[in-house]
């Protein structure tokens, strides 16, 4: 049985499992309750998870932060740790848990050597950002770190505009990835915001009839000497083409600015000690107790 969800509190009473991923151990219980349909059940862990992975990745953008950077320069300092330690692997973009946790903790240390944060403790958060973050994928080691770069710039400077938000998202992901992005990819750095399947179908609807048009009207407007539109699907994408267009999509701009929202709340929802509700975390090699929490706020 749960409480509310909303509490961020999953309960859950029957028979206890154990799983292994990489380094980590999840225990889990599995539900028994009759009365509470397991789409319910699935639903309220969907919710949870997606709260506890955007909760520690607001910890980790707040130690990423240099105070002498903007926040743009700051995540793309991060991803070029993630790509020099991934840039051997069969998908240069995928990383696995122990890059991850080496990599994210490296620059942790280097922004805040002089900071008391415990390296344990920072650790284990790593470990179990990259567990909420790989059960999206069946907990097969598949993280693309460049969507947590996209994330993490999303929950910098909470009260900047959400256009310029929104740009950077374009800017990093055309950094990381080194490609300019064009009219057909255009929606790949905004779906780092959907969690749900509502919320992708919503934005791929929306990117459909109102973004991409803009983009076309706009692209044609601007070029010189001026071209038809069905041209600009393979022309790469500038700061203020989008810019323009974003401004001319006033429902798909709401949803976006919606969905940034919901994602900074989720990222401030619940406590931190509520994670062992539904995975309780074990080092048995590093001496600490079965079922100790790190804490999701910094």
């Amino acid at each position: 049985f749960f409480e509310e969800v909303q509490t961020g509190v999953f309960l859950s009473i029957g028979k206890q499992n154990i799983h292994y991923f990489g380094s980590l151990t999840a225990y889990t219980r599995v539900e028994i309750r009759k009365n509470i349909s397991a789409a319910s059940i699935q639903e309220a862990k969907r919710e949870l998870r997606t709260s506890q992975q955007w909760r520690l990745l607001d910890y980790f953008s707040r130690l990423n932060r240099s105070g002498t950077k903007d926040p743009l320069s700051d995540v793309i300092d991060l991803a070029k740790l993630f790509g020099r330690a991934t840039h051997q692997n069969v998908f240069p973009h995928v990383i696995s848990r122990q890059q991850f946790v080496e990599q994210i903790t490296l620059r942790t240390r280097q922004i805040r050597a002089n900071h008391r944060e415990d390296q344990v403790l920072l650790s284990r958060a790593a470990q179990q950002l990259y567990t909420y973050l790989d059960c999206e994928h069946r907990y097969r080691e598949r993280v693309n770190y460049v969507h947590v770069c996209l994330k993490l710039r999303c929950l910098t400077k909470s009260q900047e505009g959400a256009i310029h938000k929104l740009l950077d998202l374009y800017d990093l992901y055309e950094t990381i990835c080194n490609e300019r992005l064009t009219i057909e990819a255009v929606e790949q750095p905004l779906r780092v915001l959907c969690v749900t399947q509502e919320e992708r179908m919503s934005l791929v609807s929306l990117v459909n009839s109102e973004l991409r048009p803009s983009l076309r009207q706009a692209w044609e407007e601007s070029a010189v000497p001026p071209l038809p539109a069905e041209l600009a699907q393979d022309e790469p994408l500038s700061r203020s083409l989008l810019s323009k267009a974003f401004h001319s999509s006033a429902k798909l701009r709401k949803t976006l600015e919606d969905l940034l929202d919901k994602r900074s709340q989720d990222a401030r929802r619940g406590r931190a000690e509520d994670d062992a509700t539904v995975f309780r975390y074990a080092y048995g090699s590093r001496g600490l107790g079965q079922g100790r929490q790190s804490r999701g706020r910094g």
